[in-house]
This record gives structure tokens, C-alpha cells and sequence, in this order.
């Protein structure tokens, strides 16, 4: 039987970036960190999970089309990430302040009654910080 959702692997070019991303300027905690072949690190909010499973690929071929922030207009696949905060405007600005990448800035959503302000890691990748309301 499934016990529970553990993590979500992140395939990045270069995990120091990724770190500073993750860890610098989302907030996150670096929890464990695996020298090796496969460099890698989990990064979250506890220990227990779920977290972030981010490790360096040799391929850094970019996506043909990297995910936009229009949701229905996106090819299948993994889309984004998204982190519940308190205060979406206050962890927004605080990213952004920390060299975040902004790709969406802060807006509510009033047919979901969700408010998120989103960036993009150094892979690409699209992360949003979101708040129900």
C-alpha cells in the first residue's frame, strides 16, 4: 500500500544553481546532499517529506517548449511546482528581492479563489508560490 506522496525529482544542468534557486531564494531546506556519480540533493520543508528530489543531468538539451503560465494552452507532462505560503505577496517580494526570476507577479484567481505569483528555476522550470484566499 502507498503510505504517502514522498517526493518529486528535478533534473537540473547545474545543482549549485538549483541550490542557490531553491534553497537562497524560495526558502527551502536542504535536507540531504548525495556526492557520487549522480550529484543530487533533497530539498524541503521537513525532513519526513514530501520534497524536492534535484540532480544533475547530463543533458542539458532545453525543452522545445517550456511551460507557459496559461495552463490550457501547456503540452502533457510534468507542468509546474507550486509551494503553499502565508502571504503570497510578502513570500512573493522576497523571492524577487532574492534574485528570483518573475515570470507571473502576484494575481488572484477568482473562479478558484487561489492567489499565486510565479518564477522560473535556472532548469526552466515553473514554480509558483500560492495562497487560497
Amino acid at each position: 500500500m502507498i503510505q504517502r506522496f514522498d517526493n518529486v525529482g528535478v533534473a537540473v544542468p547545474n545543482l549549485q544553481q538549483a541550490l542557490k534557486f531553491y534553497v537562497d531564494q524560495i526558502g527551502l531546506t536542504l535536507l540531504r546532499s548525495y556526492d557520487g556519480p549522480l550529484p543530487g540533493a533533497s530539498v524541503g520543508t521537513t525532513e519526513t517529506g514530501p520534497y524536492l528530489f534535484l540532480f544533475e543531468t547530463g543533458n542539458t538539451t532545453p525543452r522545445v517548449d517550456p511551460p507557459g503560465i496559461d495552463l490550457a494552452a501547456n503540452p502533457m507532462g510534468m507542468d509546474h511546482l507550486s509551494f503553499l505560503v502565508d502571504n503570497v505577496d510578502e513570500s512573493f517580494a522576497a523571492v524577487r528581492d532574492r534574485g528570483g526570476p518573475v515570470i507571473l507577479e502576484p494575481c488572484t484567481d477568482t473562479n478558484s479563489g487561489l492567489r499565486m505569483g510565479g518564477f522560473r528555476d535556472p532548469a526552466g522550470n515553473v514554480v509558483y508560490l500560492i495562497q487560497w484566499v
